[in-house]
């Protein structure tokens, strides 16, 4: 028998996939066992090639298309073929410890389905089939999804989110479930038993008793460890964790969302800790958790117990049976596992940035560790941290005595760090110097920066003081530098032994209270001004003698350079004047050959196209005259024709005049009648209109005669209404009339207006006719009053 494969494939159940699957498969060598165990919920109603039958329904199929031969079958199922979800309140006949020979529990379930299928498989292609049955699982699964069964993990999430909190490990189930009696089993101790499964020397076949019994030829529990219970070693894995446990908060429980304090809460505290702990990122393990597994697992209030007899029984080694006799260490070895794989937080990881030391005291000695991570074991060792940031100390040194006993206030600046590093010669970084960080950690560790820094001023000052009682005031005022240089001297040894290194130190200030150094200055100022005045003088006469000196040098020496260049250029500009003139005169000699020969091509062209157009001209005459010829002829022939044609139009013209002359004598002729006839008869309408007029002009002078002056004043009178009609006519076509007036008679004066126009009536029909209306009136009025007094008087 070939070493048995493990083909591990996740396959949608589409039939058209089935063709991938034999090509993949024809490539690899023959497979002794396939063992399954992934887990993949059946769609309702998908049929015989949908969910986890579909996948070992194509997986068998290709093999047998590829010739492979199979030998044995594992599947890994679980506690619910005994009904384990459904407890004893929903199945009277649920009993524990399980065993293998029990019948399956009621209702459908796809366990069922995938071992009846694989039974009709093996009866027909002749492969043995095992089938596993763990309890609760845990362990660090090689690929995490939403539907990961492993309690170890979501367990681990829960409980690090809780660490990370600062909250009590708070078992979030019910308190049935705190007391039952359940076991564990990891995955390492089912790939161990799979593998002891499909290489068996004697495989034996699988054999169906009869449709009631539903019995497998193989089929195996598989625990880890005895059983336990949450209540019995929750405070031991608390304590593990380091976290206070705390058992049920309620009858029924909790979930674990509710505990963390919701899932926004939770979320946020997880992804915190990714990030932190550098977790892995490319699974969704926050989906693995909120999926509810947990919740699902801890609710069990009834005992779930295996019984292992018959694995032991089938040869599988009796040590191996149990791995260990404890619950809480294989949790906590299975926590390890995960957080090696980055899929949980290890919170005993030490990080130490680079401006620190972690110094790890206890089993195995004392280490230390710089910008790096290490791991601390629980209870054994402990930790603390030595800050390696430069710290900068201010060095007051008052009423300090010099060697002449002058009092003198300084005041400088160190910085001052941990030894931490080795320098080279060049100033590069070199190795850690553990040595001086544990001397710094044996006097300081635990101390805050204050009193380091205290510790460390005190030492500086002290020496500083040492070094100034062995100068005078004059040196130290002199040369600071040399006084910096035996302070940094003397204090390095003191540095080093603390494990501390002076990075630098900086006089900032020197003075004394009784002006000493200020008397210095004066005499020292007053020195330093007279001799800078002197050199001043000095500098600047021997400065203006060699200005002097260097501008004639300059001049002379740019006088010559100015003749060199004349004569240089006047040189070159007769090199290049006779240059040009050869030039020139090579250039035109040249210029004649070409132009002859040029002269000459030209000339050949033109003479022979005057010979050519010659030629032409001689062939262009003859044709010309050709064509003059027929022209002449065909103007004789014009002319002749035209001759003819104006003979005729001439004849045609007179006729046509003879006969419009005589039209005109007529139309004359009878337009004279016409006027003649017209003007007798207008003389003798105008000669009877004339005299009809007036026999009327002489029938109204007598009728005038007869009436008197008072029938021709009754006739005026009579005509004036009509008269003052048609002055007024005009007015009445007028749509608007605006009066303006600054005395506001505008109307009344148009009203004067048009009876003064009518009174003027009298003196135009006096100028028109020489009658005059007035004296008429008057001469009437008068002979009336005069007919009347007559009238009186005969009475």
């Amino acid at each position: 028998m070939t070493d048995p494969i493990l083909v591990r494939m996740q396959l949608a159940t589409m039939a058209r996939l089935q063709i991938l699957v034999r090509l993949g498969l024809a490539m690899l060598p023959s497979m002794a066992s396939t063992w399954y165990f992934g887990y993949l919920a059946q769609r309702a109603g998908s049929g015989p090639g949908g969910g986890t039958i579909g996948w070992m329904e194509n997986l068998l199929g290709a093999l047998v298309d590829v010739g492979a031969s199979v030998e044995s079958f594992v599947l890994c199922t679980g506690g619910k073929h005994y009904g384990m979800h459904l407890g004893p309140g929903v199945w009277p006949g649920y009993a524990t410890p399980f065993c293998e020979d029990v019948h399956r529990c009621p209702g459908p379930l796809s366990y069922f389905e995938q071992e009846d299928f694989l039974k009709k498989r093996a009866l027909k292609d002749g492969f043995s089939l095992t089938v596993l049955r763990p309890s609760f699982i845990v362990g660090a699964p090689a690929a995490l999804t939403s539907s990961t069964m492993s309690l170890a993990l979501v367990l681990g999430m829960y409980t690090s989110i809780l660490k990370y909190q600062g909250k009590r490990l708070v078992f979030p189930g019910s308190q049935d479930c705190w007391t039952a009696r359940l076991q564990l089993v990891t995955s390492k101790k089912i790939a161990e038993v799979a593998v002891w499964a499909a290489s068996r020397e004697k495989c034996q076949r699988l054999m169906v008793e009869s449709e009631e019994e539903d019995g497998v030829v193989e089929a195996y529990n598989l625990v880890s460890c005895p059983p336990f219970t949450w209540r019995a070693c929750w405070d031991s894995l608390a304590a593990s964790l380091k976290m206070d446990a705390c058992g049920p908060t309620s009858l029924f429980g909790c979930t674990a969302l509710s505990v963390l304090g919701g899932t926004e809460e939770a979320r946020g505290a997880w992804r915190d800790l990714s990030l932190k702990h550098n977790l892995r990122q490319d699974v969704d393990l926050w989906g693995v958790f909120e999926a509810g597994f947990l919740d699902k697992a801890l609710t069990c209030g009834w005992d779930c117990e295996f019984s292992s007899r018959k694995l032991a029984a089938a040869g599988f080694p009796r040590d191996r049976v149990l791995e260990s006799l404890d619950a809480a260490c294989i949790l906590r070895s299975a926590f390890a596992d995960l957080c090696a794989a980055r899929i949980l937080p290890s919170f005993s990881d030490i990080y130490g940035g680079p401006n620190e030391a972690v110094v790890k005291s206890g089993f195995s000695g004392t280490k230390v560790a710089v910008g790096r991570t290490t791991f601390k074991l629980w209870i054994c060792q402990q930790v603390a941290r030595l800050p390696l940031e430069l710290m900068t100390i201010e060095i007051n040194s008052e009423q300090a005595e010099t060697a002449k006993g002058v009092r003198v206030r300084v005041r400088a600046v160190a910085q001052v760090k941990v030894s931490a590093w080795h320098m080279s010669e060049s100033g590069t970084r070199g190795e850690l110097d553990e040595a001086s960080i544990l001397l710094a950690a044996q006097h300081f560790l635990g101390d805050s920066e204050d009193q380091i820094a205290s510790a460390l001023q005190r030492t500086l000052e002290g020496h500083q003081r040492q070094i100034l009682g062995t100068l005078t005031v004059e040196e130290l005022y002199k040369n600071r530098s040399a006084f910096s240089e035996k302070v940094k001297e003397h204090v390095l040894d003191d540095l080093r032994a603390m494990g501390y290194g002076l990075a630098s130190y900086v006089v900032q200030q020197v003075d004394d209270a009784n002006d000493y150094m200020v008397s210095l200055g004066v005499t020292q100022t007053a020195i330093v001004k007279r001799e800078a005045a002197e050199g001043s003088a000095k500098n600047e006469a021997e400065a203006r003698k060699r200005v002097a000196a260097y501008k004639a040098d300059a001049d002379m020496a740019e006088a010559i350079e100015f003749q060199r260049a004349h004569v240089a250029v006047n040189q070159q500009k007769e090199a290049e004047a006779e240059s040009d003139r050869d030039l020139h005169l090579k250039r035109a000699a040249y210029d004649r050959e070409v132009n002859q020969a040029q002269a000459e091509a030209e000339s050949a062209g033109p003479i022979e196209e005057a010979r050519q157009q010659q030629s032409i001209v001689r062939e262009n005459t003859r044709q010309l005259q050709v064509e003059e010829s027929i022209k002449l002829e065909i103007a004789d022939q014009i002319v002749e024709r035209t001759k003819k044609e104006k003979e005729g139009e001439s004849l045609a013209r007179l006729l046509e005049e003879q006969n419009h002359a005589k039209s005109i004598t007529v139309i004359a002729k009878a337009e004279a009648d016409k006027v003649r006839a017209l003007g007798e008869a207008e003389a003798d309408v105008v000669r009877l209109k004339g005299e009809a007029e007036a026999k009327v002009l002489e029938t109204k002078a007598e009728a005038y005669k007869q009436f008197g002056e008072a029938a021709v004043v009754q006739m005026i009178v009579e005509q004036l209404p009509e008269l003052a009609a048609k002055i007024a006519e005009p007015l009445s076509k007028t749509e608007k009339m605006v009066f303006v007036s600054s005395d506001g008679n505008a109307a009344s004066g148009f009203t004067g207006d048009v009876t003064r126009m009518i009174g003027q009536l009298p003196n135009a029909v006096h100028g028109l006719t020489g009658f005059d209306m007035i004296e008429a009136v008057k001469r009437l009025a008068d002979s009336q009053d005069q007919h009347g007094a007559r009238k009186k008087n005969t009475i």
